[in-house]
């Protein structure tokens, strides 16, 4: 059982289309890994859903941006982050993942952001794509 953060796009592309992100959350959903997330990435993702290019998704759905991550937050464990959140990568909505990661004792933090995929490990947790991640995962059940 692996211990994930997912970034906020990743929760997205979880949320609304199918595909390897997708696959990540219904692992988690079955118990086969945990999830864990954080009041400040389901503040993002609440704010990230609002946009207008995620309206039609959202209505072919029959879902809201509030629904969506009340249903994200019921499936991820919350940790509290450590404030202030150092300045790692001179984005703090980065920063805020990878403390996220280490609050959570996380074994991946699975992110699509190439700013965060360049760092590759923080504090001795990987960053990694979905597909690696997912790939990792189903090598080392």
């Amino acid at each position: 059982m692996y211990r994930l953060v997912l970034d906020t796009n990743v929760i997205i592309s979880a949320l609304l289309w199918r595909g390897t992100p997708n696959q990540l959350l219904t692992t988690a959903a079955s118990g086969l890994d945990v999830l864990y997330t954080c009041q400040e990435i389901l503040s993002e993702l609440r704010t990230v859903l609002q946009r207008a290019k995620f309206t039609s998704r959202l209505r072919s759905y029959g879902s809201t941006p509030d629904q969506l991550t009340s249903y994200f937050a019921l499936l991820a464990n919350q940790v509290q982050l450590t404030l202030p959140i150092p300045s790692i990568t001179g984005d703090p909505a980065d920063d805020m993942v990878l403390a996220c990661g280490v609050a959570a004792s996380a074994d991946f933090i699975v992110t699509g952001d190439t700013g965060l995929l360049n760092i590759s490990c923080y504090r001795g947790i990987p960053v990694a794509s979905p597909r690696m991640a997912l790939k990792k995962i189903e090598q080392h059940p």
